[in-house]
């Protein structure tokens, strides 16, 4: 592997953090030669110099070369944009999709690959790369029931929690604004009334969670996930948690906006979780998606249906 980096972007950490890390793992098979980085004082970039490490990788590791000074690029002739094109400046075949109809037959395909789907081990797999979330092999606790602090073993995440203790079965209660709001809901003080145990979180983004997030950064999304994928995990870390107090199941009750993030917390999580969604208008249209649950791909992942489906296949 050749890691190729530069001073003027993220990159810069390359030498410092990842090639270390990836090296220990190329020890410990004895091949830590075959681990290199370059480092290029530029910007992002795959420019002649970054080029010319990679011809020479490829001569070490490939060919045997050993004498790398003939390993480098000669004058090459940029061809023009539209000479690359096929269709440049030429009509489109007859019957050719326009760029809408292309969109309209992918997201077509991508519904009926997702409905076809039977298998929920399948389904669940993919819902929980789209949305970058995990049933938590450990879940550690700090603080007090009435400031506990939820972190998954290794995340370096914490979700702040309020638990009610009580007897019966433990529920927890997600709104949108976090636990103070939900203590005061009518749902909570029925549960309360009942004596249950409740757990209550200020779930990423809400309550004492609200903080800045630039989201200016070009291609911010490609390195991190939507606020609202971020809370299905929360959800998680706190279903988890509650699991680990009490071994038998557990209530998931989502209040207003944060309903959506249960059902889909719920689809992943493992038995043991009661819930019984209640989404409101969210019917799960695209639109319903970009302004009340954003995480892009989820629709391809099966969206609503996907959730749904895992919720009524798996046995609580």
């Amino acid at each position: 592997m050749l890691l190729v980096s530069g001073t003027q972007d993220w990159t810069i950490n390359v030498a410092k953090e990842e090639f270390p890390a990836i090296r220990r793992i190329y020890a410990l098979y004895g091949k830590a030669e075959n681990l290199e980085n370059a480092v290029v004082d530029a910007p992002h970039n795959y420019n002649q110099e970054s080029r010319e490490h990679v011809y020479r990788f490829f001569a070490k590791h490939m060919l045997g070369a050993q004498d790398m000074s003939k390993f480098h690029e000669n004058e090459a002739k940029i061809e023009k944009l539209g000479d690359m094109l096929v269709l440049h400046g030429r009509a489109l075949p007859a019957g050719a999709l326009t760029y809408e109809q292309l969109f309209a037959a992918w997201r077509e395909r991508a519904r009926q690959q997702a409905e076809s789907e039977k298998d929920p081990a399948a389904i669940r797999q993919h819902l929980a790369l789209v949305l970058g979330a995990e049933w938590p092999a450990k879940v550690e606790a700090t603080g007090s029931d009435d400031g506990l602090i939820l972190t998954r073993q290794g995340a370096n995440d914490g979700v702040p929690g309020i638990f009610l203790p009580g007897r019966g079965v433990p529920a927890l209660v997600v709104h949108p604004d976090g636990a103070a709001k939900a203590q005061q809901s009518p749902t909570v003080q029925a549960l309360r009334k009942a004596g249950r145990p409740v757990l209550l979180i200020d779930a990423f983004q809400t309550g004492s969670c609200v903080a800045s997030r630039n989201r200016s950064v070009l291609h911010f999304l490609a390195f991190n996930v939507t606020d609202d994928a971020a809370r299905v995990q929360d959800v998680l870390t706190a279903l988890a948690y509650l699991r680990t107090r009490d071994s038998g199941p557990v209530e998931l009750i989502g209040l207003e906006g944060a309903s959506v993030w249960a059902l889909f917390a719920d689809a992943l999580a493992p038995s043991g979780v009661v819930f019984a969604p209640k989404l409101g208008k969210f019917a799960g249209t695209d639109e319903d998606f970009v302004s009340g649950f954003f995480v892009p791909g989820i629709q391809n992942a099966g969206g609503i249906n996907a959730a749904l489906k895992l919720v009524r296949q798996v046995s609580r």
